[in-house]
């Protein structure tokens, strides 16, 4: 039996590595970076640094700005805005239990995947309304202190919203029509599969790692969640490979980066240069990206650190991104395998009746 590699083999071993082409102008990636690092900036200046870095998840929503007019992309971010703090609130209520958290994390991907898919939201997509929910749901439960922060996360979302509208004053994108198809009926079906899997294995690979007495086990749904946005089974793996390889190497950059960092001016500032690179680098490969997103998240795990060091908080990450890569790969193949089936099945028993 021959040994050599194919050339399917030779393409998937060098997309591993490639730098793919992009478009994306540095000005937005610093303009990324501003944005997320501006809730911290003013959060440290009060003395309030973990105040700033729930506003900061905020700010995420500078990631879905659209390249169309300036009306459409206030719209959309005013959308997203909502979103974040719909999802946040779920995820802060189902805190009570992990049970609990579970469920919730579960109608919560289930619905952003559906609304997502529906309205051909383009990537980052359901991704960070998940992320949202799955940090929340480690938060400590405190009914009294759910309106605060809230308002903590809607507040870095506005103030996102007036640097996108500065940014947008500053260079307009030409306006382009909308032209949103609706589905067909055989794609409604298809999105509510899949919106269905996503749901069942975020919630479920939450469910999981709580169950194996994992401590605070938010990344594994998140990374599941990620895993799963994969446009093909091909795409999957390749996510699954980055994902895991890119969190090892980020481990050690994470590690000597909180080495060096004294203090919240100094982690305001790595926001910044962290979030500029990693806007950069998304669009041209996923695995070098992540190698910059994991100090980047340990940062924003102070959110529900619960007093933890940021070194142990570092190596628990590889563990909770391992485990979640893995059940968002096994999420991957049956959504790719299972859903076209399923949906061939219930077309014909339409076409019956």
């Amino acid at each position: 039996m021959s040994t050599q590699p194919t050339p399917r083999d030779v393409s998937f071993v060098r997309s591993l590595f490639a730098l793919n082409p992009s478009s994306r102008p540095y000005r937005y990636g610093l303009m990324v970076g501003i944005c997320m690092a501006f809730p911290a900036f003013v959060g440290t200046l009060m003395g309030s640094f973990q105040q700033g870095l729930m506003a900061v998840m905020g700010s995420a929503i500078i990631l879905y700005l659209p390249t169309s007019g300036i009306a459409q992309r206030m719209l959309t971010l005013a959308a997203c805005t909502c979103g974040f703090a719909f999802c946040f609130f779920l995820g802060l209520w189902g805190s009570v239990h992990p049970l609990v958290s579970a469920a919730v994390l579960a109608v919560t991907a289930f619905l952003v995947s559906l609304v997502a898919g529906y309205f051909r939201i383009a990537p980052p997509g359901n991704f960070f309304f998940i992320m949202l929910a799955a940090i929340a749901t480690v938060v400590p439960h405190e009914p009294a202190a759910i309106p605060e922060r809230i308002g903590l996360l809607v507040m870095g979302s506005m103030a996102t919203c007036l640097f996108a509208f500065v940014y947008s004053l500053l260079f307009p994108a030409p306006v382009a029509a909308v032209d949103l198809q609706p589905l067909s009926q055989n794609g409604i079906r298809t999105l509510v599969l899949h919106s269905a899997l996503m749901g069942i294995f975020v919630g479920g690979g939450y469910w999981f790692a709580h169950g194996i007495g994992m401590h605070n086990p938010y990344w594994v749904p998140i990374s599941c969640a990620a895993i799963m946005q994969g446009a093909n089974l091909r795409m999957v793996w390749l996510r699954k490979i980055h994902r895991i390889a890119g969190t090892a190497v980020g481990m050690v950059l994470a590690f000597l980066l909180f080495k060096l960092i004294d203090g919240p001016w100094m982690l305001t500032a790595a926001i910044v240069i962290l979030s500029f690179v990693i806007e950069m680098l998304i669009p041209r490969n996923y695995g070098y990206a992540v190698i910059f997103i994991t100090p980047l998240t340990v940062i924003f795990a102070g959110v529900a650190s619960h007093g933890l060091e940021m070194n142990e908080l570092v190596f628990t990450r590889l563990l909770d991104i391992s485990l979640g890569s893995v059940i968002g790969a096994l999420g991957g193949v049956f959504a790719h395998w299972l859903v076209p089936r399923m949906t061939t099945v219930l077309k014909q028993r339409s076409a019956r009746h």
